[in-house]
C-alpha cells in the first residue's frame, strides 16, 4: 500500500516527504487505505495547481494547525522566518487561545504546533541559517490557496487585492514606504493584521507619517501591528490607545523615545516588542495595567528604570530586561510577583538597589524556567566604606536605611535556580564571590561569563560545573594568580571535563596560572583557548590539550611558555607575545596569524615545517621577519596577508602560485613590481599603502589569461604608475578599485574586451589619468564612481557612458564644472545618481537629467555653491531625493516654505540633512 501511495506522488521528494510525515502517525491500515483512495488524488490541474499529495497532507492536519499554517501565506516566497517570532504572531492572532494547558505557556503550546508542522515538512530549516526556517515554493502555494480572500500580501510589484473582506495584510518593506502603497487599506476597515515583512534588515527604512497618524486610527479591529525597523518612528500617536483589541505590537529597531501613556489602555496586549530601540528611555507609568501582557522585549534600550507596579503583570512569561532605578519606579522586589518568567532575564543597574531585603524578595531561586540570567552593576564601582550596615529597629529612634547594599550581600541574595543554563555577572564590586557561584548543584550551566569584577582578589571555584562548555573571564584587575581554588580545591573530581571554550582577557595583574597535571583529565574537552591582554602572565600553559582546535594569545608580553601540545589545532593567533617558546606547529594547522612579534625567518621556518595543510597565513608588524621560508610553504596555502613588515623581501613571492587571496599593506621598500602572471589561481588582490610599488610586471605571454581573478584593489599607492602593457586579461574580473594613485596615468588597456565581466569601477584621487583607454569601458559595467580626478572629469564627454546599457549607479565627485550632468552624458538606464563634493557646481542641468527615465534616487552632497533645482523640475521617475551639506539648496528646498519645494514635492521620499519627509 505504501508503494502505491509513493507512485501517486510521481517521484516528487516534497510530496513523498510530506505524506511520510502524515503516515508515520497512522498505524491503522484502514487509515492508509483511506488516504490511498482519497478523491483528492483525482483533482485535475484545471481545478488547482496544488499537488494532490500536499492537499491531502493539509486535509489531514489537525484543525488547530490549519489556521497556523494558513497565516504563513503572509510571508513572501523564500522568506526566512524564526520560530519564536512566528509563534508570537500566532499568539497575537489568537490562534493558540483554545489550546491552553495548565502549567504551560502559550509560547510552549505554539512551539509544539511549530514543531509538528516542521515534522510534517510544512516548514524546512534553512540551509544557510541554523536558526531560520523557510517554506518550499509549492508549500507556499498551498498556504496561499487555503488562506483565501481574507489574506493580502503586498510585494515589490505593488499588485495586491484588498477589499472590505480583507482581514490580514502584510507588505514587504522597501527603503521608503510611502502613503501611496497603502491607499487601498482605506477599504479594509476591519483589518486585524498589519505586518511589515523585512527581507533586507541591513537597509535603512522609512514610512510616511500619514500611516501612523491618519490610517491607524481607522483600523480599530487590529490585533497585530508591526512597525519594526523604521528609522523615522520616534513617537507613537496617542490614538494607539484606541486600538482596544490590539494583542501584538512590534516597534523594535525604531528610534522611539517613549511610549505614550495611552498605551496603558491596551488591555488585551500580550506581546510588546521594543528591542533595539536605542533611544527609548521611558515606559508608560501605568504599564502595570496591562495585566494580559505575556512577552515584553526590552533588549538594547536606554531605559533608566522600570515603571511602578511591574509586579502586577502576573501573566508575564518573558521579560528580557529589568532596570533598577535610583529613586522611583519598581523595586527589584517586584520581580518576586512575576513567578512564570522563562527564557532570558537581564537585571541592570544593581548598584541602585537600596534595601537589603529587596533582592531576596525577587526570588530568582524560584524561577525555574529561566535559562539565561544577566546580573549587571554599572561601570562605577562604589567604595565599600560608603555602605551603611543594617540597623535593627529601636523604639523612638530613627532607623538608618542603607543607601547602598554591599555587593557581596546582594549577589548572595540573587542566587538563581540551579536549572539555569547561562549566567553572566558584570561589574560586580565584591572582593570574592558567594559560594553558590560555581557550586556543583548548578549542573545545567553551559555558559558562564564573569566580566569587569575589578575588586575580586580570586576567581570562584568553577571546575565542578559538569555541563559548563563556555567560560569567559575578563576585567579582573586585582587577580594575581589562578590556582587550585579555580579548579575545585583539590577534589578528586575531574575539573572542567566538559569545557570547550575558555577565554581570559583584560587581567593586568595576573602573573601565574597553576595548571593541574594532565593525568586528571583537566580541560580534556577544550577546543578553543584565548588569553588576551594579560601583560604580566608568566609560567606555563596547560601542557596537553588533546582536542584544542583554536588557540589565541594576544598582548601577553611576559608569557614565556611553550605552546600546549594540541595535535588537532587548526587555528593559531599570536599577537604581541615575544617571549613565547615557538616550535614546530601541528600538521593539522590551517590558519596562522602572527602580529607584533619579533619572529625571525628561521623561527617561522621551524614553525611551519610540518604544516602541510596550511591555508591562511597572516603576518603583521613583525619587523625582524625578512622573508617567507623558501620552498617551505605548503601548496595548500590559499590566503596570504602581510602588513607593516618594513624590511620584508617580496622577491620570492612568485613561488607561491597556489594563492587565491593576497593582501599586502604598508610595504615600504622592497615591493616595486608585482608578478601578477605568476598567480593563475588568484581571486582577490589587495594592495594598501604600499608606497614603493610602481607596476604589475609584464605577463609571460601577451594576453595571458587570469581566469580566477575577480577583484583588484590598489589603495593609497602614490607611486603606482602602470598596468601590464597590452592590458590585463581577466575575463572574470568584476571589481576594480583605484584610490589615491596620484601617478597612475591610465587604466588597463583594452578594458572593453579584456575585462568583459567588470561590473564595478571605482577611481578616486587619480589626478594624472586624463581619459579612459581606447575602445572605452566594458559594456557590462553597473556601478561607476569617479571622484577627484580633475583631468579625467574634464574630458567626461569622451567617456562614452551613454553606450553602457547596464549602468545603474553613477557617482561623481570633484571637478570644476558649474553645471551637471551634461546632456547625453549618462545612459537612460541610470537608477541611482550621486553627486558629491563638486565645489563650483551651481545648478543641476535638466538637459542631462530629462532622458534619465529610469532614475529612482538622486543624492547631492557637499556642494556649497549649488543654488537651485532646474526650473523644469526633476524627472518624474524619481522616488527618492537626498540633499546633504548644500546650505544654499537646503534653504530653497524647505518643506512648504522653500522656493524650490514645489519642484520636488512630488517625490515620495526626501532627505534634507537630518530631516526625512515621506509622502
Amino acid at each position: 500500500m505504501g508503494r502505491e501511495i509513493v507512485k501517486k506522488c510521481k517521484g516528487l521528494p516534497l510530496a513523498i516527504k510530506t505524506l511520510g510525515g502524515l503516515l508515520h502517525m497512522k498505524v491503522d491500515a484502514k487509515e492508509w487505505e483511506k488516504i490511498l483512495k482519497s478523491d483528492i488524488w483525482e483533482f485535475s490541474d484545471d481545478e488547482s495547481d496544488i499537488l494532490p499529495a500536499l492537499r491531502l497532507s493539509y486535509h489531514y492536519l489537525p484543525s488547530y494547525l490549519k489556521p497556523c499554517f494558513a497565516f504563513c501565506s503572509l510571508f513572501p516566497k523564500d522568506y526566512l522566518f524564526q520560530k519564536e517570532k512566528l509563534v508570537l504572531l500566532w499568539m497575537g492572532e489568537g490562534l493558540l487561545d483554545n489550546f491552553k494547558e495548565k502549567g504551560r505557556t502559550l509560547e510552549e503550546v505554539g512551539d509544539d504546533c511549530f514543531d509538528e508542522l516542521a515534522s510534517r515538512s510544512f516548514f524546512q530549516r534553512s540551509s544557510g541559517s541554523g536558526t531560520h526556517f523557510v517554506m518550499h515554493d509549492l508549500m507556499h502555494d498551498l498556504a496561499e490557496f487555503v488562506s483565501g480572500k481574507f489574506f493580502a500580501r503586498l510585494e515589490d510589484d505593488g499588485s495586491c487585492e484588498i477589499n472590505r473582506r480583507t482581514r490580514h495584510f502584510s507588505y514587504l518593506t522597501k527603503g521608503y514606504d510611502t502613503s501611496k502603497r497603502f491607499g487601498a487599506l482605506n477599504e479594509a476597515r476591519r483589518l486585524r493584521t498589519f505586518l511589515n515583512v523585512d527581507k533586507y534588515p541591513w537597509m535603512e527604512k522609512y514610512i510616511a507619517d500619514t500611516i501612523t497618524h491618519d490610517l491607524l486610527p481607522n483600523l480599530g479591529c487590529l490585533k497585530v501591528l508591526s512597525f519594526s525597523q523604521y528609522r523615522n518612528i520616534n513617537v507613537l500617536v496617542n490614538s494607539i490607545g484606541n486600538l482596544k483589541l490590539l494583542r501584538y505590537l512590534d516597534l523594535s529597531y525604531t528610534v522611539i523615545k517613549k511610549l505614550p501613556e495611552s498605551a496603558s489602555a491596551l488591555f488585551h496586549l500580550q506581546i510588546l516588542l521594543l528591542s533595539n530601540c536605542w533611544r527609548l528611555v521611558e515606559l508608560p507609568t501605568k504599564l502595570g495595567r496591562l495585566i494580559n501582557l505575556q512577552h515584553l522585549d526590552l533588549n538594547d534600550t536606554m531605559l533608566k528604570e522600570m515603571p511602578a507596579h511591574m509586579g502586577k503583570l502576573k501573566n508575564l512569561h518573558k521579560l528580557t530586561t529589568f532596570v533598577v532605578g535610583k529613586n522611583s519606579g519598581s523595586s527589584i522586589s517586584e520581580l518576586g510577583e512575576l513567578q512564570h518568567l522563562h527564557g532570558t532575564l537581564s537585571i541592570l543597574n544593581l548598584q541602585n538597589v537600596g534595601c537589603s531585603g529587596d533582592a531576596l524578595k525577587a526570588n530568582l531561586k524560584g524561577k525555574k524556567k529561566l535559562q539565561k540570567l544577566v546580573l549587571s552593576w554599572c561601570d562605577e564601582i562604589e567604595d565599600h566604606s560608603k555602605y551603611e550596615a543594617d540597623v535593627p529597629l529601636v523604639k523612638n529612634r530613627k532607623v538608618a536605611v542603607p543607601k547602598f547594599v554591599p555587593h557581596e550581600y546582594l549577589l548572595e541574595q540573587l542566587q538563581p535556580s540551579p536549572d539555569l543554563e547561562h549566567l553572566k555577572i558584570f561589574g560586580y564590586g565584591g572582593t570574592q564571590f558567594p559560594e553558590w557561584v560555581g557550586d556543583h548543584s548548578f549542573s545545567k550551566i553551559a555558559c558562564l561569563e564573569l566580566s569587569n569584577c575589578e575588586h575580586c582578589l580570586s576567581l570562584p571555584a568553577l571546575g565542578h560545573l559538569r555541563s559548563l562548555k563556555n567560560l569567559c573571564i575578563g576585567g579582573f584587575a586585582r587577580v594575581t594568580a589562578v590556582g587550585s581554588e579555580f579548579y575545585g580545591n583539590g577534589s578528586s573530581m575531574k575539573s572542567f571535563e566538559s569545557l570547550e571554550i575558555l577565554r581570559f582577557e583584560k587581567m593586568p595583574e595576573w602573573q601565574e596560572w597553576l595548571c593541574l597535571g594532565d593525568e586528571n583529565g583537566t580541560f580534556s574537552s577544550l577546543q578553543e583557548l584565548y588569553i588576551i591582554d594579560c601583560p604580566k602572565l608568566k609560567g606555563d600553559l596547560p601542557k596537553t590539550l588533546p582536542l584544542l582546535r583554536k588557540f589565541g594569545i594576544e598582548n601577553c608580553e611576559m608569557l614565556g611558555s611553550a605552546l600546549s601540545r594540541a595535535p588537532d589545532m587548526d587555528e593559531l593567533e599570536l599577537v604581541n607575545c615575544d617571549k613565547m617558546q615557538l616550535q614546530a606547529l601541528p600538521t593539522e594547522l590551517q590558519k596562522l596569524t602572527i602580529k607584533y612579534c619579533s619572529v625571525q625567518d628561521s623561527t617561522l621556518e621551524l614553525m611551519l615545517q610540518h604544516c602541510s595543510r596550511l591555508e591562511g597565513l597572516s603576518i603583521g608588524s613583525c619587523a625582524a621577519l625578512k622573508s617567507l621560508p623558501e620552498g617551505r610553504l605548503p601548496v595548500s596555502l590559499k590566503k596570504l596577508e602581510i602588513d607593516n613588515c618594513g624590511e620584508f623581501d617580496f622577491s620570492r613571492i612568485h613561488l607561491y602560485t597556489s594563492l587565491e587571496k593576497l593582501n599586502v599593506s604598508n610595504a615600504l621598500d622592497s615591493l616595486e613590481s608585482f608578478p601578477l602572471g605568476s598567480f593563475p589561481n588568484l581571486n582577490s588582490l589587495n594592495f594598501r599603502r604600499c608606497t614603493n610599488i610602481k607596476s604589475f610586471s609584464a605577463l609571460e605571454e601577451p594576453h595571458q589569461h587570469l581566469p580566477s581573478l575577480h577583484s583588484i584593489t590598489i589603495y593609497d599607492c602614490p607611486n603606482f604608475v602602470s598596468f601590464p602593457k597590452g592590458g590585463l586579461s581577466a575575463p572574470n574580473l568584476t571589481r576594480l578599485c583605484l584610490f589615491n594613485c596620484k601617478n597612475l596615468k591610465s587604466l588597463p588597456e583594452q578594458m572593453h574586451s579584456l575585462l568583459p565581466s567588470l561590473d564595478s569601477l571605482i577611481v578616486v584621487i587619480c589626478s594624472e589619468i586624463e581619459s579612459f583607454p581606447e575602445g572605452g569601458l566594458p559594456l557590462n559595467l553597473k556601478y561607476i564612481r569617479i571622484s577627484y580626478c580633475n583631468k579625467l572629469i574634464a574630458g567626461r564627454m569622451g567617456w562614452g557612458l551613454h553606450k553602457l546599457r547596464c549602468l545603474k549607479h553613477f557617482e561623481m565627485g570633484g571637478g570644476d564644472m558649474e553645471f551637471f550632468p551634461d546632456e547625453q552624458l549618462l545612459p537612460p538606464t541610470i537608477t541611482n545618481l550621486h553627486i558629491n563634493g563638486v565645489p563650483n557646481l551651481k545648478t543641476l542641468d535638466y538637459k542631462g537629467l530629462q532622458h534619465l527615465t529610469s532614475i529612482r534616487r538622486l543624492e547631492v552632497a557637499n556642494c556649497a555653491k549649488l543654488q537651485s533645482m532646474p526650473p523644469e523640475g526633476l524627472p518624474v521617475s524619481l522616488s527618492s531625493l537626498s540633499i546633504r551639506f548644500c546650505p544654499l539648496l537646503t534653504k530653497r528646498c524647505q518643506k512648504e516654505r522653500g522656493k524650490d519645494w514645489a519642484k520636488i514635492s512630488h517625490i515620495p521620499s526626501i532627505e534634507i540633512d537630518d530631516q526625512v519627509i515621506i509622502a
